[in-house]
C-alpha cells in the first residue's frame, strides 16, 4: 500500500479499527438471543471497543487533524466504510431492540461516534491539565473515559426510548381531527 500523506495512513488506520470494532458488535449481536435490553446493548458497544484502544484516539483527531487533509477519493472511502458499516451494525441493533424505529439503530451509532469523541478528549488530558485537575476543586472535572462513555450510552439509549415514549403518549393524547 501506498500513502501520500501521514494523514492518509492515519485514516486507512482508523477505518481498519472501525471494520474490526462493527465486526466485534455484530459478531456479539449475533450470539445473543432474542430481544435484548439497553443494558445488554451498552454491555456490548462499550466493551468490545476495547480490543480496539487506538480507535478512540485516532477518533478524537480524526475531523480536526486527519480529515482535513487528505483528499477526496481518501474521504469518500473513509466516509463510505462508515456508512455501510453503520448501516449495517444499526440495522442489527434494530433487530435487538423491540424498541427502536428504523434508522435509530444507525442514529445510536453516530451518536456514539460523537460520545468517544468528546468522552475520550475530556479525559484524556495534558500534564498541566491533569495536574489542575488533582486539586480538590477540580475533581469534577476529573473524568474516566470509560466510566463516562458507559453512562451516556446508557443514557443515550434510554433517552431515546423516554422521548420515544412520550412522543406516542403525545399523539394517543392529541385529539382527532374532525375537519
Amino acid at each position: 500500500l501506498y500513502f501520500r500523506t501521514k494523514e492518509e495512513l492515519f485514516i486507512e488506520l482508523e477505518g481498519r479499527q472501525f471494520a474490526g470494532w462493527f465486526d466485534a458488535i455484530d459478531l456479539e449481536l449475533d450470539k445473543a438471543e432474542g430481544h435484548l435490553t439497553v443494558e445488554d446493548v451498552v454491555s456490548i458497544l462499550a466493551p468490545t471497543l476495547l480490543a480496539f484502544p487506538l480507535l478512540p484516539r485516532l477518533m478524537s483527531i480524526s475531523f480536526a487533524c486527519l480529515e482535513n487533509k487528505i483528499d477526496f477519493e481518501s474521504a469518500l472511502a473513509f466516509k463510505h466504510l462508515l456508512l455501510v458499516r453503520s448501516i449495517r451494525t444499526g440495522d442489527k441493533l434494530e433487530l435487538r431492540l423491540p424498541f427502536l424505529h428504523p434508522g435509530d439503530g444507525i442514529s445510536i451509532l453516530v451518536r456514539l461516534h460523537t460520545l468517544i469523541i468528546g468522552s475520550y478528549q475530556n479525559s484524556n488530558t495534558s500534564e498541566s491539565i491533569a495536574k489542575v485537575f488533582k486539586l480538590p476543586a477540580f475533581e469534577p472535572f476529573k473524568l474516566d473515559f470509560w466510566d463516562e462513555l458507559i453512562d451516556l450510552v446508557h443514557s443515550l439509549i434510554t433517552g431515546m426510548v423516554a422521548r420515544r415514549a412520550l412522543e406516542e403518549q403525545t399523539v394517543l393524547e392529541s385529539p382527532e381531527d374532525s375537519g
